[in-house]
């Protein structure tokens, strides 16, 4: 069978951005929270390198005037766009387990499950785009229960996310 050689570059890139989300998780929850001072340089150039991989990968495509090559690349931008946000969760650490954790660490929690959020909703869009594209060739059972079960599970989770995140912390900052 013939298979098409695919460039270094290409396969970098790919093994970059598939080991982002453990490594993300890993540290993450692995390491106590690091200062911002050293995170957010890390962080932002995480960001650079996953949007360099994401070039290589195809992101050339979104300006030619292939249609299904430009619905391509954006659903799999929406869905790896989350990874390019959580990676930052790498230097926050773990939630803090205290109330005084919590209130110590206020508008690092917001912007934690503020971040949560966002990457829902671009998950959302991402799904919705791929369940088009899915049954554009056939495939219907699958793609709907999919987009379904998260057109579902979405609301709940930003209601989730916006109460630890904003709710929690003002009743940890009033009764602490």
């Amino acid at each position: 069978m013939y298979k098409e050689s695919v460039p270094f570059k290409q396969k970098l890139s790919l093994a970059y951005l598939w080991l982002v989300p453990p490594v993300t998780v890993t540290i993450g929850f692995g390491i106590a929270p690091i200062s911002y001072k050293i995170y957010l340089p890390v962080w932002g150039m995480n960001v650079c390198l996953m949007i360099l991989s994401a070039y290589h990968l195809g992101i050339p495509r979104l300006w030619k005037r292939d249609q299904p090559g430009k619905q391509l690349v954006i659903t799999a931008l929406l869905l790896s766009a989350p990874w390019l946000l959580f990676s930052i969760f790498a230097g926050m650490g773990p939630p803090p387990s205290t109330f005084q954790g919590w209130v110590n660490t206020a508008a690092e929690q917001q912007t934690r499950y503020t971040i949560l959020m966002a990457g829902g909703i671009l998950l959302l869009l991402g799904t919705t785009i791929l369940k088009s594209q899915l049954q554009a060739s056939g495939e219907n059972l699958y793609s709907t229960l999919a987009s379904a079960t998260v057109s579902i599970a979405m609301p709940l989770f930003i209601i989730n996310m916006a109460f630890w995140g904003y709710m929690a912390f003002w009743g940890y900052y009033l009764y602490s």
